[in-house]
Parts: structure tokens; sequence; C-alpha cells
């Protein structure tokens, strides 16, 4: 009888073994990376120059358009125009002349993209996004210098050549 009653057992065991559910888990993880970029798309996309004629008159001089590209794939950022002279146009031994800055902003579809409306780059300057990803292609950002005419001065500018560089970074905001 106990070797009927442990074979009755056994058999349990191995039936109960074959029909018993079985289950697995797997899990899919993926990672985006942040993709924060800015080029000149026009200028060879990394580097460029812009440029004006200061004529000795003393008028307003203007920058054409220049065409700053940005993508993002998060939806608070910021891009950092820094001025290596302090927003001025410098000439070993000559006065600096003081300009200008415009950045002209795109609109995005339920974003907030602020811009920046002829400012000095005495200090660094900012246009900062929200709400903002960035299609695939990227946006566009005008971007403009402009030096005022000397209505009043008392001294024209000197002639020479005068140059600056900004630097255009983008940060998570």
């Amino acid at each position: 009888m106990k070797k009927l009653a442990v074979l009755f057992v056994a058999i349990l065991v191995a039936v109960g073994s074959v029909s018993a559910a079985s289950s697995n888990t797997l899990t899919v993880n993926g990672t985006v990376t942040q993709r924060l970029e800015v080029g000149l798309p026009l200028l060879a996309n990394t580097t460029g120059t812009i440029a004006m004629t200061l004529n000795g008159t003393g008028a307003e001089a203007t920058t054409g358009d220049i065409t700053l590209r940005a993508w993002a794939n998060r939806k608070s950022w910021k891009i950092t125009f820094t001025s290596t002279n302090a927003g001025k146009l410098v000439s070993t031994g000559l006065p600096s002349i003081d300009y200008l800055f415009n950045v002209a902003s795109p609109t995005l579809a339920g974003a907030t993209i602020s811009s920046l409306d002829y400012v000095s780059l005495g200090t660094a300057q900012e246009v900062t996004a929200s709400s903002a990803k960035t299609p695939t292609q990227g946006i566009d950002f005008t971007l403009t210098a402009k030096v005022l005419g000397q209505a009043g001065a008392d001294i024209l500018y000197e002639t020479g050549s005068y140059s600056d560089t900004i630097t255009i970074a983008i940060a998570a905001n």
C-alpha cells in the first residue's frame, strides 16, 4: 500500500509539473542620446564670417543676415552668444567700435523661444526655449550685427580692419 501511495504521489507531481503554466519576462530598454547642436549651414556648418562696411561718414552699418540652425531633442534649452571682445569690434592700436547683435527666432508650434533685439554682447546673451523640441531638420535663427551711426560723435571711426569673435553654444536649460 505504501508503494502504491508513493507511486500515486509521484504521478501527481509529474502530471502537475507538466500541466503547470510557465512564464518569463523580457524587458526591452532603449536610450535616446541628447542632441543639442548648432551650426552655420550656409557657412561650412561650423564657422563663418559676416562683414559690414563702415564708411568714413559715420553712417549706420549692418551685416547681412546669417542663418544659425539649431537641433534639440529636449524641451528646455538655451543658445548662448559670447563675444571675445565684450561686444566691440577691435583693431590693434585703434579705438574699438561698439556693435549690437540681433537674433530673430523662428516660430515653432506650441513652443516659446525668446529672441535678442539688437543688444550689446558686453556680457553673454541667451536665447531660451521651452516646450521646444525641434523638427529633425532643425530650426533656423537669423543673426545680424549692427554698428550705430555716429550722429553727434566728435570723431569718426579710424580707418582699419576691425573684428570680434562670437562663440555660439547650445546647452540644456
